[in-house]
């Protein structure tokens, strides 16, 4: 699982924001096993602060899952 964070008090400007959310649904669009799954957007208040959450999935392979596969193919 990736998430990525964005926090107001960080931005410098909106435009950070903006690009964050574009982000978001060019991944919730995208469909490819080289680019990790689109899970969730959301944001989270508290004092002083609202961040902004992206939330990815990627299938993760054990090292056994990887050994095994690749002693099958010899």
């Amino acid at each position: 699982m990736a998430v990525k964070a964005l926090s107001l008090r960080t931005m410098a400007d909106w435009k950070q924001l903006e690009l964050f959310e574009k982000e978001a649904d060019a991944l919730r669009s995208l469909s490819h096993p080289g680019i990790p799954a689109y899970q969730d957007y959301f944001e989270v208040d508290s004092d002083g602060d609202r961040a902004y959450f992206l939330v990815q999935v990627r299938q993760a392979y054990t090292f056994a899952c990887v050994h095994s596969s690749v002693r099958s193919s010899d």
